[in-house]
């Protein structure tokens, strides 16, 4: 489709605004398939505009923190799902956030998932229970006569 995984060669160039300009591609070609498909006959021009027919608008600020402390690769690889994800089916806008909002916080979870086991190895992996299990306790013995 839009990005799909053949034409990511370098995954380093895709950024945020990247992502958020293809959420925008995705929300607008799945408003229109839906309006499309609302609409049984040629003659859509001379309907008037039902209120309850609009789809809601979605503004994607609530989800630019978190797009911003996502790596390139992160956001190519949430493109990439969502991508895969359309390809599958025809999604409503409201699945297409849904569905965005889910792999962003997979995507945070590996973030910290992976910063969490970089912690690990650099403090070089101590038990917490007992550090010093390698060396030998040093004890006290009293001899009572």
């Amino acid at each position: 489709m839009f990005f799909g995984e053949k034409s990511l060669i370098s995954e380093n160039n895709f950024s945020s605004s990247h992502l958020l300009q293809y959420i925008e591609v995705l929300l607008s070609k799945s408003r229109s398939q839906q309006r499309r498909n609302s609409v049984k006959t040629n003659y859509g021009w001379l309907k008037s505009k039902n209120p309850t027919d609009e789809v809601q608008e979605v503004g994607l600020d609530q989800f630019t923190n978190k797009i911003l402390k996502l790596s390139s690769e992160s956001c190519a690889a949430i493109a990439v799902k969502l991508d895969t994800l359309s390809d599958e089916s025809i999604m409503l806008p409201s699945d297409i956030i849904d569905a965005f909002s889910k792999l962003l916080e997979e995507e945070e979870n590996i973030r910290l998932l992976e910063r969490n086991v970089k912690i690990v190895k650099e403090k070089g992996k101590m038990a917490k229970i007992n550090p010093m299990q390698e060396r030998r306790r040093g004890s006290l013995s009293f001899i009572f006569k």
